[in-house]
């Protein structure tokens, strides 16, 4: 066990760095936070956990830990400017899953899914969807937060390290043909989707650019008093009226 007790550490400084979407591009590795997290990865991907942190001996007892982690001993104060979400609890380190680059001359296999969403939250909840229903890649546009902030980690519950992940353009460059949800669009209810597609979420507030209103849009009825769902609530919807067509 190697004790951090200085806020000039090196390591501890890497740790820091590893809370902003900056930090994560530079580095292979991510934070993992919470009371039902942490012991969850430590026991599905054992293997992706490189380092422990604590900030008392007693804590090394609750985890199911293995034998190739190190674990650091971090000063208490030190310790919380790190565990952003106020848990108390130890936390892990890991390995970014392989992220490569998205090939734009490859066809879809299955639904694929474009995102642009810059909100951790979000993005995360988005993540979670595409595993429940089996999406078979996500492809992060240049708008989109990393898959691997902690916010992103929490709110997908590990989904952003079992998802397929790739790096995509901007979502101003060429991405090819896709469906995306625009009210101007044709009724979701009676849509057929092919089985072999990529769907788009675009950034929240901006809505689709007008460059790609020429593409497949789809629209989700709801009552006039709304104006549209929020981004993972479409999602949702979508994600689940494909897998109506073509069941796991």
């Amino acid at each position: 066990m190697k004790v951090i007790s200085s806020k000039f550490n090196s390591r501890y400084r890497y740790w820091k760095d590893l809370l902003e979407s900056r930090g994560l591009k530079q580095s292979g590795d991510f934070l993992i936070i919470g009371r039902k997290l942490v012991p969850e990865f430590l026991e599905r991907h054992p293997e992706a956990i490189s380092e422990i942190l604590l900030y008392d001996t007693d804590q090394r007892d609750e985890l199911p830990l293995t034998s190739t982690a190190q674990i650091y001993l971090v000063d208490k104060a030190l310790f919380k400017q790190i565990d952003v979400f106020g848990t108390h609890y130890p936390i892990a380190v890991a390995k970014q899953s392989p992220m490569d680059k998205w090939e734009s001359k490859s066809s879809p296999t299955g639904l694929e899914v474009f995102s642009a969403l810059g909100d951790p939250a979000n993005l995360g909840a988005l993540l979670r969807c595409c595993e429940a229903f089996s999406v078979k890649k996500l492809i992060l546009l240049e708008e989109s937060v990393h898959p691997f902030h902690p916010k992103c980690v929490r709110a997908s519950a590990g989904s952003c390290y079992r998802v397929p992940l790739e790096w995509g353009p901007s979502i101003h460059q060429d991405l090819g043909s896709f469906h995306a949800l625009d009210q101007s669009g044709v009724n979701l209810t009676g849509f057929s989707w092919p089985e072999n597609g990529r769907l788009l979420f675009g950034e929240e507030g901006k809505g689709l650019p007008e460059n790609k209103k020429n593409q497949s849009l789809l629209r989700i009825p709801m009552n006039d008093s709304l104006e549209s769902l929020n981004a993972v609530s479409a999602a949702s919807i979508a994600l689940f009226h494909y897998r109506l067509q073509y069941p796991c």
